[in-house]
């Protein structure tokens, strides 16, 4: 087997609010702007293999258009990251891939829920979040902290270390 360096623990969702719009038109139901919100955090200070990807998605009505549902989700996913994966390459790695599955994780609920709605299941768009990491990148560096390390989460932090976590 060929098991990726990064692994997803677990996945939860923090914030799910979907609304069905009773005026909107047939032709307008999946017509709406979106915005991607990716953050990641290291969940510890001393570790570089344990990580904490948090990713919003808003979903508006397009200009002039009435789509069938507008909302916001929010999900949070805790990862592993191989030892054997270059320490140089980890943020990146975790940054986009990690991003990625939750927001499909994200796309998956959408669907879902909305496939049970009054208009036809809404879909998100595929999405990629290299350009969201190279951005953060520029945004560092212009900063001179093209060295800095990686946030940490919350110290008092509700998900326990990965050493606490029973399997399933």
């Amino acid at each position: 087997m060929n098991a990726s360096p990064l692994q997803m623990v677990n996945c939860s969702f923090t914030e799910v609010r979907l609304s069905a719009r009773p005026d909107a038109v047939d032709e307008d139901v999946n017509r709406i702007d979106f915005s991607v919100e990716p953050e990641t955090f290291k969940r510890t200070k001393e570790s570089q293999l344990e990580w904490i990807v948090l990713v919003r998605v808003k979903i508006a009505a397009a200009a002039n258009a009435k789509p069938g549902y507008t909302g916001e989700v929010e999900a949070i996913g805790t990862f592993d990251v191989n030892a054997a994966w270059p320490p140089d390459k980890i943020e990146q790695l975790v940054f986009v891939n990690g991003a990625g599955m939750v927001y499909g994780a994200i796309r998956e609920l959408v669907c879902n829920i909305t496939s049970r709605g009054l208009w036809r299941m809404l879909t998100l768009p595929s999405y990629s979040f290299l350009s969201h990491y190279q951005e953060k990148m520029e945004k560092e560096s212009a900063l001179g902290h093209a060295n800095a390390q990686p946030a940490t989460g919350p110290q008092d932090s509700a998900i326990p270390p990965v050493t606490e976590r029973k399997a399933a």
